[in-house]
């Protein structure tokens, strides 16, 4: 996935530039973050995928209006970057020849540099960021407790999702929220253990929880940092 970005008159369009096998055919879509996704078949050309944004412009601003219009009243239009319970400081640097954005994490704040200070850019930049963060953080806490207390697993996946903090499979594959990263390191470990548990007990059974307790004794404690939402 690559970003990129282009002009069409007066406006800056930002996308999301994915290459996929199983397309037969140019098509965009709006996520949840109003972020534009160009999905193309791999030997398509970016010269007619960019096309393709100039004839659906007025529904794609129309779209991303509306979950925009949706983000602003559930939480504002204040972005808050966490990481391991802190707000982090963050800055915009405009640099009016910039034809792209980049984010660097300097003594401890983010500074976002680019052409404008585009919300869902900023948002974005950040979310990979912390991508970044959790694909080396979370599976080097795993490899630990697993080390530690002799649990066997087979792979570890980083996702961005909202209906859970994490999973395990019958497989032993382990999944973990991406939002994790914004909580203290001491939750973090809590649902890396809480899913290293389930490679023994695929349930909440009583003996489960024996499991879990036996490492984070603390964990309902732990477990309740979980419902603040950042």
């Amino acid at each position: 996935m690559i970003l990129r970005n282009i002009d069409i008159g007066d406006k800056k369009i930002s996308y999301n530039l994915k290459r996929s096998k199983r397309a037969k055919y140019i098509r965009i879509e709006i996520d949840r973050e109003a972020q534009l996704n160009l999905i193309v078949p791999e030997r398509a050309s970016v010269e007619n995928a960019e096309k393709f944004i100039y004839t659906k412009l007025d529904w794609i601003l129309k779209h991303q209006d509306k979950v925009l219009t949706r983000t602003r009243k559930k939480a504002g239009t204040k972005i808050d970057f966490f990481l391991f319970g802190k707000r982090l400081n963050h800055r915009f640097l405009k640099i009016d020849e910039a034809k792209n954005y980049k984010l660097n994490f300097i003594n401890g704040s983010l500074v976002i540099e680019g052409p404008d200070s585009d919300r869902l850019i900023m948002q974005k930049l950040y979310d990979e960021w912390l991508r970044a963060q959790a694909n080396v953080y979370i599976p080097a806490r795993v490899k630990f407790y697993a080390e530690e207390y002799n649990f066997k697993y087979n792979r570890v996946t980083i996702k961005n999702i909202s209906s859970k903090w994490g999973s395990c499979s019958s497989k032993g594959n382990l999944n973990f929220n991406l939002k994790l990263m914004k909580y203290r390191k001491e939750v973090v470990d809590y649902i890396v253990v809480h899913e290293l548990c389930h490679l023994i007990e695929m349930n909440h059974s009583p003996k489960f929880w024996k499991l879990v307790s036996a490492i984070i004794p603390n964990y309902k404690q732990l477990d309740k940092e979980l419902k603040l939402i950042y």
